[in-house]
C-alpha cells in the first residue's frame, strides 16, 4: 500500500485551470497529517474525467467513497464535474446526490431565494 502525502497544517493544493486525465487518490491523501481535517484546495478551473486510486494493492479510490464524504470533500468546488466524473464511471446514485446537494448549496447562498418559505 502506498503512503498517503504527508500535509503539514499551512499546507494547501492548487490546482486552478489545470486538468488532468484521472485524479488518483484516496481519503486520506486529502486529509492534514495528525487530524487536521481536510486539505484546503483550489479546484476552480479544474478538470478531470475520471477518479482513481493510488494503492497498487486493489484498496479503495476516491470513487468508492461515500457520496456524504465526497459533498464535504468537494463543498464549494465544481460538483457539477465531480458528478459528471461519477456517472461516467457508473455511480449514477452518487452523482444525483451531488447535484442535489449542489442545488441545496445554492439555494443556501442565493440571496434572491432566501425570502421564500422551503
Amino acid at each position: 500500500m502506498e503512503r498517503p502525502p504527508d500535509w503539514q497544517n499551512e499546507a494547501s493544493l492548487i490546482l486552478r485551470n489545470a486538468s488532468a486525465d484521472a485524479l488518483q487518490a484516496r481519503r486520506d491523501s486529502w486529509e492534514i497529517s495528525g487530524g487536521g481535517g481536510l486539505l484546503p484546495t483550489d479546484l476552480t478551473g479544474f478538470t478531470f474525467n475520471r477518479l482513481g486510486g493510488l494503492d497498487r494493492a486493489g484498496g479503495n479510490g476516491m470513487g468508492d467513497e461515500s457520496a456524504e464524504w465526497l459533498i464535504g470533500w468537494i463543498e464549494a468546488q465544481p460538483y457539477a464535474q465531480l458528478a459528471w466524473v461519477l456517472e461516467e464511471a457508473g455511480a449514477n446514485g452518487k452523482a444525483k446526490e451531488l447535484r442535489y446537494a449542489k442545488f441545496e448549496h445554492e439555494l443556501e447562498h442565493d440571496t434572491s431565494m432566501q425570502s421564500f418559505d422551503r
